[in-house]
């Protein structure tokens, strides 16, 4: 590499951290975002929905309390390229309203205005996409998250934007607009009309339609699936505006508000809501019944019992499918509609192809084509043509700067289907990478396993003995996948470890038999859980509640759905436990030995005279400098008793070198 480019880059690193430093000084909640570099997501996958817009932390927690300066300091002295990411809401007193213009934000704000009045001068980023971030001041209350109208975003409370000078994937850095940094203009107060819009309610002068006031005009598809989506959660909507019980919290009265015609809703008792795109997102993070498909004229491939399947497209498809979507690349877009299937052919095992309205929009992946070939060619025979209900989606897989589009089926659930009687259990390849081996036993890191019935990739990498907290990349055909994925047969699987950044800080909660793992972990200054006694149910409770990552020796206790974060303890020995702890999560340059208590993981303190009286006398004699637990009261002094602790700290350092990095 040049000189001259070594220079630049040494004169360009921290310029992220002191913006971050800055914000976190304006009294923002600031959190470190995945980075773009070399138009790639730093998160590493190939097809990231969100390249350089996703935290490298868990941020939940930073919705209601700010993260501390040395935690931020400590975040971009790890990840030093991250971008700034800045949680909106009452946390940080700070709601921003997002224009987009390639969606026509810039007009309707404009109409906006002229209906409501003009927003006076306030903060403005110039994001690298090439759209607006206006910066306003939060009222109080609850500021709701979610869209005012096509191409304009109100980020108030659980909301997250990405701040200056964070890179955008088309290269370009968000940055304020001149004049128009917190350094010289005031945030202007929140205009009440915005958040009225963004809940869904006509804030004009009582007339309806659908003028600029009045809430965005729902087409038949969006109601068709907000419907199905709420049904798939155990929600039955009726007509208009209604509350119901909510599914999403233990809700013993009515606390959810449903506009059904809008497609709009807002739950009390979680203080989240929005439009499609929210309940989207919240039913995915439930365990519900499939959404059932739309009730369309024309399918031959009709059953009671459907599975969701994505259809395998190609950048070649995209004109076809904006031509169906109406012209228009919208990330909101759903279009219900009828697809066609015909097998190519060529032999039994070629592809399926896919059709809407005699355009080609992508093809069955190759387990999906063995999976439904008999059947969709005895209906192609018997009916002339083989159909399913179909939506377009926009947004798929990657929205980046110009969208994308994808479809769905609804495919006849073959899992019991007789003609499958006797054939057999289906099988897939599935390949684990890495040291994922270690759980596989004599069975290989490669081969076939069978699928009894349609399963999902959770359930089979995990009757062969990987837990999904140890998983991260997912390939299935080449195509990442969740672990939701289902196999139908046929399918090629790699099974990658989890490589990404763990949360910083990190945090523990250890099984009832690593308590020797536990002391050593508090000796080293780490925040660790552990009780003797506790139950697999109550640590995986604890564990989620504290946002902690669980280490165990018991693999099944990995398994449980409920867990999001864990870990397996290969080694048996406590002195190689640690020193793998250490290695696993690059603890090397963050221990802080004697600054928790042994007993209880309370933090340690310099002991007053007062506390340091309660010291045996012989203590009292020989030390004058007492540590005390400020949680459980106990007190510690530097003895005898010290000097194999200090050994096995000695041992760790060298472990680990004089820069923090394994030796």
């Amino acid at each position: 590499m040049p000189r001259s480019r070594v220079r630049r880059r040494r004169t360009l690193r921290g310029v992220e951290q002191t913006a971050a430093l800055e914000a976190h000084r304006r009294g923002w909640a600031v959190v470190p975002l995945h980075a773009v570099i070399d138009g790639q997501c730093t998160c590493g996958r190939v097809d990231c929905p969100s390249p350089g817009k996703h935290p490298r932390v868990r941020w939940e927690r930073y919705q209601s309390a700010r993260p501390a300066e040395v935690t931020v300091r400590g975040w971009w002295r790890r990840w030093p390229d991250a971008n700034v990411g800045i949680v909106t809401g009452a946390v940080s007193g700070l709601v921003v309203l997002d224009v987009d213009p390639r969606h026509g934000g810039d007009g309707m704000l404009a109409r906006l205005q002229a209906e409501y009045g003009p927003l006076p001068p306030t903060p403005e980023v110039q994001t690298g996409g090439g759209g607006s971030h206006l910066y306003l001041t939060h009222p109080g209350g609850t500021v709701p998250t979610g869209p005012v109208t096509e191409g304009l975003d109100l980020k108030g409370d659980g909301g997250l934007v990405v701040a200056p000078p964070s890179r955008h994937v088309s290269g370009d850095r968000y940055r304020w607009r001149p004049g128009r940094a917190p350094d010289n203009l005031a945030l202007t107060p929140l205009p009440a009309w915005l958040p009225r819009l963004a809940h869904g309610h006509h804030a004009g002068d009582g007339h309806r339609g659908q003028g600029v006031g009045a809430p965005l005009a729902r087409s038949e598809g969006d109601q068709r699936e907000f419907t199905r989506l709420w049904a798939s959660v155990g929600v039955r909507l009726e007509p208009g505006d209604r509350t119901y019980l909510c599914p999403f919290h233990d809700d013993h009265h009515p606390s959810l508000h449903v506009d059904a015609d809008g497609c709009r809703w807002y739950c009390f008792g979680c203080a989240t809501g929005g439009g499609l795109g929210r309940l989207r997102q919240a039913v995915g993070r439930v365990e519900h019944h499939p959404v059932p498909p739309p009730d369309l004229p024309g399918v031959t491939l009709a059953t009671d019992q459907t599975v969701e399947v994505d259809v395998v497209g190609e950048s070649s498809h995209q004109p076809a499918l904006e031509r169906l979507a109406g012209g228009r690349r919208q990330r909101s877009a759903r279009l219900d509609t009828v697809a066609a299937l015909e097998p190519e052919p060529a032999a039994r095992h070629g592809r399926i192809r896919v059709l809407i309205r005699d355009h080609e929009v992508g093809h069955l992946s190759s387990g999906a084509a063995e999976r439904w070939r008999s059947l969709v060619e005895a209906t192609t025979r018997r009916e002339g043509r083989a159909t399913c209900p179909a939506q377009i989606r926009g947004g798929w897989k990657r929205p980046d700067s110009e969208g994308r589009f994808g479809v769905v089926l609804w495919l006849p659930d073959l899992a019991e289907d007789p003609m499958d009687a006797g054939s057999g259990p289906s099988t897939a390849m599935i390949n684990f990478h890495g040291d994922l081996a270690d759980f596989l036993g004599d069975r290989g890191p490669t081969g076939e396993a069978a699928l009894p019935e349609a399963t999902t990739v959770k359930d089979t990498i995990e009757s062969l003995g990987v837990p999904h907290v140890e998983v991260g990349l997912v390939l299935v055909d080449d195509e990442v996948a969740d672990l939701g994925h289902r196999l139908f047969g046929g399918e090629q699987v790699d099974v990658h470890p989890r490589a990404e950044p763990w949360p910083d800080p990190v945090r523990f909660a250890l099984d009832g038999h690593l308590g020797t793992l536990a002391r050593r972990l508090r000796l080293l200054g780490f925040d660790t859980w552990y009780r003797s006694d506790v139950d697999d149910a109550d640590l995986v409770e604890q564990a989620v509640a504290t946002d902690r990552i669980v280490l165990t020796r018991d693999v099944g206790l990995l398994k449980r759905a409920a867990l999001t974060q864990g870990a397996w303890v290969r080694a048996t020995g406590p002195d190689e436990q640690v020193l793998q702890v250490v290695d696993r999560f690059a603890l090397g340059d963050r221990l802080a030995p004697y600054t928790r208590c042994l007993r209880c993981n309370g933090r340690l303190r310099p002991a007053t005279t007062e506390e340091a009286a309660a010291a045996p006398e012989g203590a009292r004699r020989e030390h004058d400098r007492f540590q005390i637990c400020a949680d459980c009261g106990r007190l510690y002094w530097r003895g005898t008793h010290t000097l194999g602790l200090d050994a096995l700290v000695a041992r760790i350092r060298d472990h680990v070198g004089p820069d923090g990095g394994i030796g």
